[in-house]
């Protein structure tokens, strides 16, 4: 009983590698039509990937039988193909390849290879990992797409648990005026535990600027004014506006009221001086006696008020000498136009007190 027992592991790996010859080793059946080129080319990829596949170079391998699989389509290169997938690690691929291979052959009548190809898809069903997609509510917009791996993924599909291969996937999900959103999954060979991905709603977007309208370097320059037409009545004729007119005034004139106001502020400083002497005179009396004999103060009082009266005349004198030529000065010269009339009246003033000359007059 106990060699019986250990003869089971040898009998399983003989009726694996008997499989496996049954599967993979029977000549190819003939294949569509097609050049002699493309023929050519296939064969040379096919015998190509088997040699790397016995060297166990799998991920060169599968590439070339896939392309073999393009160029010239066969039951025999499926089957190998989705051999080598499945020994790369890649179940998902093998289990969709196997049941592609079991069709083509019950297509072509060869029953033993659909048998042992769907043997095959059957025992891969519990190593396979299984991706599921749903969406949240509202994510599902006018436009919206989600693709895995760059490949779009069908809205039938939403919420089924679909094959996937071990490995890393990325998931993205996009929609006009909105946001793109996108994820990646690491499957781990080793759990074929299901995975389940939400998608979630996709936000909004901002909205793009307004275009910047370029701006005109053309001058804007205001319509010239039209003038109304009334039936029956002439147009208005535009009118120029009047010529500005400034009044000049004579240098002369300038310089002659010049002289007078200074002569009236000289005269009025002559009179100030005047006063002052007569103050200092007056405070000299009491230390002067007969005879004009004076103390030293009361000599200091009448120098000063002498030293006070002479610059009072010198001051008086000027100032009328500018007064009577600021006087001529506008007298001999002519009015501005815009004068009607220029009268001065030159006379003395006298009252209680006081005396003095008085001005008036019409410029």
């Amino acid at each position: 009983m106990a060699s019986a027992t250990g003869s089971e592991p040898v009998r399983a790996r003989v009726l694996g590698a008997l499989i496996a010859a049954a599967l993979l080793t029977p000549a190819r059946p003939a294949r569509a039509d097609g050049s002699a080129a493309d023929k050519a080319t296939a064969e040379a990829l096919f015998e190509h990937g088997k040699a790397l596949m016995k060297e166990g170079h799998f991920a060169e391998a599968c590439p070339k039988l896939t392309e073999s699989q393009r160029i010239d389509p066969g039951v025999g290169t499926m089957l190998y193909l989705a051999d080598c997938l499945e020994k790369n690690g890649q179940t998902a691929s093998a289990w969709g390849q196997f049941l592609d291979a079991a069709a083509a052959a019950r297509a072509a009548g060869q029953i033993e290879r659909e048998r042992k190809a769907h043997a095959r898809a059957v025992a891969l069903e519990g190593k396979l990992h299984r991706l599921s997609i749903t969406l949240l509510p509202g994510a599902d917009v006018p436009g919206f797409e989600v693709k895995r791996d760059g490949a779009a993924v069908p809205k039938a599909t939403f919420g089924t648990a679909l094959p996937l291969d071990p490995g890393e996937h990325t998931v993205e999900a996009t929609a006009p005026g909105k946001k793109p959103w996108s994820t990646k999954l690491r499957v781990d060979a080793t759990n074929t535990a299901s995975i389940s991905l939400v998608v979630p709603v996709l936000e909004d977007a901002p909205a793009a600027p307004p275009p910047v309208e370029p701006t005109s370097t053309r001058p804007v320059t205001a319509p010239a004014p039209r003038l109304i037409d009334e039936p029956g009545r002439p147009a208005p004729r535009a009118e120029a506006p009047p010529p500005i007119v400034r009044e000049t005034t004579s240098p002369a004139r300038v310089v002659g009221g010049v002289l007078v106001g200074v002569g009236l502020g000289v005269t009025a400083v002559a009179g100030i001086l005047g006063t002052l002497a007569l103050v200092k005179n007056t405070d000299s009396k009491p230390d002067c006696h007969v005879n004009n004999w004076c103390t030293p103060a009361g000599t200091d009082a009448r120098n000063t008020a002498l030293s006070l009266a002479t610059d009072s005349t010198i001051t008086l004198i000027a100032g009328a000498t500018a007064f009577t030529t600021g006087i001529v000065l506008l007298v001999a010269t002519k009015a501005p136009p815009s004068s009607e009339k220029q009268v001065f009246q030159v006379g003395p003033m006298m009252g209680a007190g006081r005396g003095g000359l008085s001005l008036r007059g019409t410029f």
